[in-house]
C-alpha cells in the first residue's frame, strides 16, 4: 500500500522545502516510521520568523546508534527533531506528561495509522507525581553539574581572561536546559501546562512580578533558543532563576531524591 504523504503543506512557507527533504529522508531509512507531529511555537501559532520548528519523529523499533548521519540531520537547522519510539510515547501519555499535552494538540504532519485520533480522545490531566518526582530529582542532579561548570569556568576566567574582550569562556548548556526545564516544572506544580516558549513566559510572567527572574528567563529563553553554550555573566543570571525555582519546588515537593 502507497504511504501518505507528508504534509508540509500544513507548514509555514518558510518551513516547508527544508522539512519535505528532511523528513522524506527520514521516512525512506526509516519505514517504521508511525508519525511525524509539530509541537512548540508553529503548533501554537505564536512563531516568529527565527523560531525552531519542533518536530516529534514517532517510530517502531529500534534507530541505528548513529541515526542523524542516516537522515542527514543537522542539529543547527531550524528544524529540530525530537525523537521517541511508540512505547515511550505510550509512556508519556500514561504520565499525562507535558510531551503528550503537546502531541494532543499537535500539527500533524504524517500519522498513515491514525494515532492522533487516539490521542485526541484521551483524557488528559496534570502531570503525574511520578513524572513531576522523576523530572524534578533530574533536572536537580543537572542543575548541580552546570553550577559546578560555571564555578569551574569562572576560576579559569580569573585566571586568564585579563581583558572582557579577550575572553571566550562558556558554560555547558546543561545550565540552561536544567534552569529552563525546572522553571517549566514550577508551573506544572503551579497547576499549568506550558506548551511553548511563548506560553511559558506568559504563565511566569502572570505569577511572578520579579523584574530580575523576568530578565533571567528571557536570557535562559535567547540561550536555549539559539542552542549555545552560555557566556559568564549569563550563566549567572541563569543559577539564580535556577536556584529560585528549585526553591519553589523544594516548599512543594520536598528535597529532590537525587539530593536527599
Amino acid at each position: 500500500m502507497k504511504k501518505r504523504a507528508i504534509r508540509t503543506d500544513l507548514l509555514p512557507q518558510q518551513y516547508q522545502a527544508t522539512a519535505e527533504a528532511l523528513l522524506s529522508k527520514t521516512l525512506r531509512a526509516y519505514p517504521h516510521t508511525v508519525a511525524f507531529v509539530v509541537i512548540g511555537s508553529v503548533a501554537d501559532d505564536t512563531w516568529k520568523p527565527d523560531s525552531d520548528l519542533d518536530v516529534v519523529w514517532i517510530h517502531r523499533g529500534r534507530r541505528k546508534r548513529r541515526w542523524y548521519e542516516h537522515v542527514d540531520y543537522d542539529y543547527d537547522s531550524p528544524i529540530e527533531l525530537v525523537v521517541f519510539d511508540l512505547k515511550r510515547v505510550r509512556d508519556h501519555f500514561r504520565q499525562h506528561s507535558p510531551m503528550a499535552h503537546a502531541l494532543q494538540s499537535g500539527l500533524v504532519l504524517y500519522d498513515p495509522e491514525g494515532l492522533h485520533a487516539a490521542w485526541r480522545e484521551t483524557p488528559l490531566g496534570l502531570p503525574t507525581r511520578h513524572w513531576i518526582d522523576n523530572t524534578y530529582a533530574f533536572m536537580s542532579r543537572r542543575l548541580v553539574w552546570g553550577i559546578d561548570a560555571y564555578q569551574g569556568e569562572c576560576h579559569f576566567h580569573r585566571r586568564f581572561c585579563k581583558q572582557s574582550s579577550d575572553c571566550h569562556c562558556a558554560v555547558s548548556d546543561v545550565l540552561c536546559r536544567a534552569v529552563w526545564n525546572l522553571v517549566r516544572l514550577v508551573l506544572v506544580v503551579q497547576g499549568c501546562v506550558p506548551m511553548s516558549k511563548a506560553h511559558t513566559r506568559k504563565l511566569f510572567v502572570d505569577i511572578i512580578r520579579g523584574s530580575r527572574l523576568q530578565r533571567a528567563l528571557d536570557t535562559t529563553v535567547m540561550v536555549h533558543h539559539e542552542k549555545r553554550f552560555c557566556r559568564i555573566e549569563e550563566a549567572r543570571e541563569m543559577i539564580y532563576l535556577g536556584k529560585w525555582a528549585r526553591a519553589r519546588l523544594r516548599t512543594s515537593l520536598g528535597e529532590p531524591t537525587c539530593l536527599k
